[in-house]
């Protein structure tokens, strides 16, 4: 959903009107501009976070409504939100409707996060501590590495081009790296930085479509949804070719956590095109223009659908 549509549509749900939100901003903008340490999950700021997921719930299928809050309960079963203080029956949205939307409207970085949590919390993910960067800077990593992706696919030259330094590697050098990571990851098996550093390795080696699937698929297995790991495999199956149905799986799961990716839509219109599934091709190929009206070649494409 497009970011102003979604959040006008909370607003408007909780009956605020864009006068109060003007109003609170104004007499709370110190506030406002620091709101994303809520996340800290310390204090009142639990209370603040299960108001703000049950804020951006969805509000018109019921199915989706009782597997959300089934994944509410399980949030609060691991962060120790049971007591009737947090209840969803509480006055705790009440309390900071107007603080969490003036927020979501006015604090761009605080908009992101806290789609980007919901959406983990929504499809019942396991809620890490967020403290320190977390959701935030998750999402930044995951939308600079999505594009990095998209580049190795679909623009070779210019991945080549993005890499400097370290990772600017001859065939050689690139396989030194390769196994000085390998043991590295095989000795800590848990080590998901080691792991994508290991899918990144493997991309620039170019051919290595299998390799970027194998530790992409060990990197979800640490980190379960991770959406740089779910790109990344997506996108490799669609370089294999001959392997769409398992690039969709993982491109549309991407995009059920609520991260608006024009490089995902793109990958999908792309993936639907080699089916010749020309109407969800249009449709996807849409979504990413809706985000990115100049992205790529999406509206030449467009003009031939």
């Amino acid at each position: 959903m497009d970011k102003h549509i979604h959040i006008d549509t909370i607003r408007r749900n909780l009956g605020i009107t864009l006068k109060a939100v003007s109003d609170y901003n104004s007499a709370n903008r110190d506030e406002i501009e620091n709101i994303e340490t809520i996340f800290s999950l310390q204090g009142d700021d639990k209370e603040k976070v299960l108001a703000l997921l049950y804020l951006l719930a969805p509000s018109e299928n019921k199915d989706a409504i009782q597997n959300y809050r089934d994944a509410i309960q399980s949030y609060r079963n691991q962060t120790g939100l049971q007591e009737t203080l947090y209840d969803s029956s509480s006055d705790s949205i009440t309390k900071y409707n107007h603080m969490l939307v003036t927020a979501l409207i006015y604090v761009p970085t605080f908009y992101t996060m806290a789609v980007n949590y919901y959406g983990a919390v929504s499809i019942g993910l396991p809620v890490k501590a967020v403290e320190e960067e977390s959701a935030l800077k998750d999402n930044q990593d995951n939308i600079q590495y999505i594009h990095l992706i998209y580049l190795w696919v679909f623009e070779p030259n210019e991945f080549a081009a993005s890499y400097r330094g370290e990772f600017n590697k001859m065939p050689d050098e690139l396989s030194e790296e390769i196994t000085k990571y390998t043991d590295a990851f095989n000795a800590n098996t848990n080590d998901y930085d080691t792991c994508m550093d290991l899918v990144r390795l493997y991309m620039q080696m170019n051919s290595e479509a299998e390799k970027v699937i194998e530790y992409s698929t060990k990197a979800l297995d640490i980190r379960k949804g991770d959406p740089s790991a779910l790109y990344a495999r997506g996108l490799a199956w669609y370089k294999m070719g001959g392997h769409n149905p398992d690039a969709l799986n993982d491109l549309q799961a991407l995009l059920e956590m609520d991260i608006q990716s024009k490089e995902a839509y793109y990958t999908i219109g792309r993936v639907y095109l080699d089916e010749k599934e020309n109407k969800k091709a249009r449709e996807a190929f849409e979504a990413c223009k809706a985000i990115d009206p100049d992205f790529a070649d999406v509206n030449e494409i467009l003009d031939l659908l």
